[in-house]
């Protein structure tokens, strides 16, 4: 974990190139609706191994209880899963706000590999000193 967090914050810092992956130009081979589509399944493909283990015992406790809150619990449960999507649909036409925020690039970036490189450097320490003991 620490040498991720080291070697990210030196790409941070631009001392260390990491090859870019290529993208590929859906607009033209996609139409539009199977583009959100397929961005939609892959978020649920990727949250589905965090989510469920919480919401199978969500359910179960909710059935095995008969606690009239359950319904409420289910409740927080969804709103909290659906929230971010909902909270960046609303903000996204504020984008251009955000956009103004570019001329902070740079000291966001210095910022964040300064965390990330003591971090890392943090969990090598913690790993080496452990491994002495």
């Amino acid at each position: 974990m620490g040498t991720i967090a080291l070697v990210m914050g030196l790409q941070l810092l631009g001392l260390v190139q990491l090859p870019q992956w290529g993208t590929i130009a859906l607009e033209k081979y996609v139409p539009i609706g199977l583009q959100s589509y397929g961005v939609g399944l892959s978020f649920g493909l990727a949250s589905s191994p965090c989510s469920t283990p919480v919401l199978a015992t969500l359910l179960a406790w909710v059935a095995k209880s008969q606690n009239p809150l359950g319904g409420v619990i289910l409740l927080v449960y969804a709103l909290g899963s659906c929230l971010p999507l909902l909270l960046s649909a609303i903000f996204v036409g504020s984008l251009r706000s955000f956009l103004a925020m570019r001329q902070w690039t740079g000291a966001i970036n210095y910022g964040s590999a300064l965390i990330l490189l003591l971090f890392g450097t943090y969990n090598l320490l913690a790993a080496v000193s452990h491994f002495y003991r």
